[in-house]
């Protein structure tokens, strides 16, 4: 009995020394497989986490930014107001010569016989030059020769003007645009330039060294 088992016993033990191994490899693989594929899956999750935690970064990034902004945007725009505010301030008012000779205040004045225009500027010399009056004396009463005027004109005389005003005598450097800004900032220095050239009767390029020159208050 047993001598007819022993070939079946040995043909069973070949069988399990090929089975085993291959089975064993299979198992293996198969473990190796899985492993594999859980690596894989946690790899891809700490991808799509990375990815994600880095497109939040970006996005606070971004919305920080634009926070930042809003006080900028807020700045600008405060610079603007105050800009338009200190151009508003600066902004200057032009003055037209026929006007302010119309508007000037005026006392009554009868010649006396013999009397000339040069005469009567000649009371006001401390304040005004000679010029200066005649010439505001002949604007305001439209006398175009002063010959022609006689005892019994009365004239309009700007008396508080020419007292109040004061005279200035050029220095070296001076220009009509210059005298004109430095004692009149109010005003466009250009409609004050016409004015003093023309009160002063002097061309509106010539500025003498030393020359005296009338300055009205406006």
């Amino acid at each position: 009995m047993t001598k007819k088992l022993m070939p079946l016993i040995v043909i069973l033990c070949i069988f399990a020394a090929v089975l085993l191994p291959a089975t064993f490899y299979k198992i293996e693989k198969s473990t190796t497989s899985s492993t594999e594929s859980k690596n894989k899956n946690i790899n891809t999750d700490i991808s799509t986490e990375s990815a994600d935690t880095t497109r939040q970064i970006k996005t606070d990034s971004k919305n920080e930014s634009s926070n930042k902004s809003v006080p900028n945007m807020v700045a600008n725009d405060t610079q603007v107001v105050k800009e338009q505010k200190t151009n508003s301030e600066n902004r200057k008012t032009d003055i037209d010569t026929s006007n302010y000779l119309r508007s000037l205040q005026c006392i009554s004045y009868k010649l006396k016989s013999g009397e000339t225009l040069t005469d009567i500027a000649r009371k006001y010399e401390s304040t005004c030059n000679l010029n200066s009056t005649i010439k505001m004396i002949k604007s305001i009463n439209k006398i175009e020769d002063a010959n022609t005027i006689d005892s019994k004109t009365v004239l309009n005389i700007p008396e508080s003007t020419i007292r109040t005003g004061k005279m200035y005598t050029v220095v070296e450097g001076d220009t009509w645009y210059k005298v004109a800004n430095e004692n009149y900032p109010q005003y466009t220095a250009e409609s004050v330039m016409k004015l003093l050239v023309y009160i002063n009767n002097l061309p509106n390029n010539d500025l003498p060294l030393g020359e005296r020159i009338f300055l009205p208050a406006i």
